[in-house]
């Protein structure tokens, strides 16, 4: 397998977030967001407190990492806009003023990707609301439409000169499950109520302020990133674990995928999702459609379904990795056949045209030796991970582009600084950056070595 199999422009590059890396927490004007909040108030990673106040420093030092990136032969590099650092609300969360300092930033950032002829991705929110919003509510509160509208203007009126390329949300199934569902991640909320009103409004909002950025635009390229994990039923021939995987699918993956092809909720295999149509108004059937240019597919793993009437709603459990198979820091099994399985599934739509493995990754344990980072095991998932997207490119899937997660190791949510993702080690007491091997390896194999 060699990078030039997958055709002469197919994007390589690295995937961050701006809570994950930039730090600078209360530099310049940004005001706190959900995750600051959250942080502080939880033992993230066990009995260490940590949160993303410093984080990888990357605000002052993001010239280091773009030259790094720029070492290391990527073409592309996808990041966020950290919402909280770029708009200033009163204290209602009712108006707002732009934070020129902090829309300057992502325009010197951008800037120093195209000078070293590194094509920027930008992701509009990657999971970082203003912490003045979710005391409005947040993705619950139907305001945030409008309110999410206003700041995609804004932030796109400053950067289009320069950043063509852009995705809306970032897993909408993640942040509105793991934050309003079930508690587990910022702002902590719960409740089946929550999950559908936030989910909700989540569609409806990326569609529409996609379709705004395309009507100030029309040449921007405009998608969006899902969560798209391999779900399979446990026992193939059993059709209790068939039809909890069915409502897994539907919930994760299908109601944050059709809606935006006209095709509705499935409801059909998840009858819960039926009380979403509560939450509608005249016109969302509508508003909520969008062509996107491409749809950017993150992939790390599968999950196994076994069926269980005690889980509410679903009638089934997420199994643990069979025994004796590779896991990752996270407890995730190695599955690579998993991203050829949701590739094909993706491409099966009729309204998906273009598609990019817009994250995909492993944590491992990594421990610098004299200077560098030995990790194999990381260089094999890769491997392997990519045979799986190039034998899916091969039979029709149009995957045009690749971006591992992560750059940089950085803080992952809920989980600390434990896990490590990144291709490049940070030591985060003092910041230093040091490539390891698999970063050399991508290297290598981007240039054809």
């Amino acid at each position: 397998m060699k990078a030039t199999d997958f055709g002469k422009d197919f994007l390589w590059g690295f995937a961050t977030s701006a809570a994950q890396i930039e730090g600078a927490w209360d530099q310049d004007g940004r005001q706190p967001s959900i995750w600051d909040t959250f942080a502080r108030k939880k033992k993230l990673n066990g009995k260490h407190r940590d949160h993303p106040s410093i984080a990888c420093d990357h605000v002052n030092r993001y010239q280091d990492d773009v030259r790094i990136m720029h070492d290391l032969g990527v073409n592309s590099y996808r990041y966020s806009i950290s919402w909280s650092r770029v708009l200033e609300y009163d204290s209602r969360g009712f108006s707002f003023k732009i934070n020129q300092s902090g829309m300057d930033f992502y325009r010197k950032l951008s800037d120093e990707l195209q000078k070293k002829g590194i094509r920027p991705f930008v992701t509009l929110y990657h999971w970082d609301l203003p912490q003045i919003l979710q005391e409005r509510g947040g993705w619950t509160n139907r305001d945030i439409i409008p309110l999410f509208r206003e700041y995609v203007s804004a932030v796109t009126d400053h950067l289009s000169p320069t950043v063509k390329d852009w995705m809306v949300l970032n897993e909408p199934i993640m942040f509105t499950l793991l934050g309003y569902g079930i508690g587990m991640h910022a702002p902590g909320k719960k409740g089946v109520k929550n999950l559908l009103k936030s989910m909700h409004h989540a569609n409806l909002a990326q569609a529409m302020a996609a379709a705004d950025i395309k009507k100030k635009s029309p040449q921007s390229r405009i998608g969006t990133s899902n969560a798209i994990i391999d779900i399979q039923p446990f026992r193939e021939d059993h059709k209790g674990d068939i039809l909890s995987a069915d409502r897994y699918r539907a919930l994760f993956s299908r109601a944050f995928v059709e809606p935006y092809l006209g095709m509705g909720y499935p409801t059909e295999k998840f009858p819960m999702l039926q009380k979403i149509e509560k939450y509608f108004r005249e016109g969302d059937d509508w508003n909520i459609q969008f062509h996107f240019d491409f749809w950017g597919v993150n992939h790390y793993s599968r999950n196994r379904i076994k069926t269980n009437r005690w889980f509410p709603y679903v009638k089934g459990r997420i199994l643990t990795p069979p025994s004796g198979t590779e896991t990752t820091q996270m407890g995730w099994e190695v599955y690579p056949e998993g991203l050829y399985n949701i590739l094909k599934w993706m491409s099966s739509y009729r309204g998906v045209k273009n598609i990019m493995i817009t994250e995909n990754g492993a944590a491992m344990e990594d421990v610098p030796e004299e200077g560098r980072v030995h990790d194999p095991r990381r260089i094999e998932y890769y491997k392997a991970y990519l045979s799986s997207a190039l034998k899916a490119k091969k039979e029709g899937v149009p995957l045009t582009g690749y971006f591992s997660w992560s750059f940089l190791d950085n803080f992952e949510w809920a989980e600390g600084y434990r896990p490590r993702f990144g291709m490049v080690h940070v030591d985060y007491p003092s910041g230093e950056r040091i490539p390891k091997d698999s970063a050399l390896w991508y290297r290598d194999f981007i240039a054809g070595k």
